[in-house]
């Protein structure tokens, strides 16, 4: 898998819980969302961008999130921004689940 991408152009806040959201549009368009707030894009063509049966989160071999993973969700289409906005707002318990 290939998300060696740019950054997000939306810092993420330490020591406090926060909402971290990527996108994969049908056409390898990726979007990211913190907090709700839009944080950049970039364009995934060319790129292997499918989730495979090891999945590595938070880590890519070129930067690594240091901290706690509360909850994951996968799901099976790109989250408008109105979705990942009114989802944002709140933690939930942990758990992993596919959509």
């Amino acid at each position: 898998n290939d998300f060696s991408g740019p950054v997000s152009s939306q810092a993420v806040p330490l020591n406090r819980w926060v909402h971290v959201a990527v996108t994969v549009s049908t056409n390898k368009q990726v979007r990211y969302f913190v907090n709700g707030v839009a944080g950049g894009s970039w364009d995934g063509t060319g790129r292997n961008l499918a989730l495979g049966p090891n999945l590595s989160l938070a880590d890519n071999n070129i930067r690594s999130f240091d901290g706690l993973l509360d909850e994951v969700q996968i799901w099976s289409v790109a989250r408008s921004p109105a979705d990942i906005q009114a989802g944002s707002g709140w933690p939930k318990p942990a758990r992993i689940r596919w959509k």
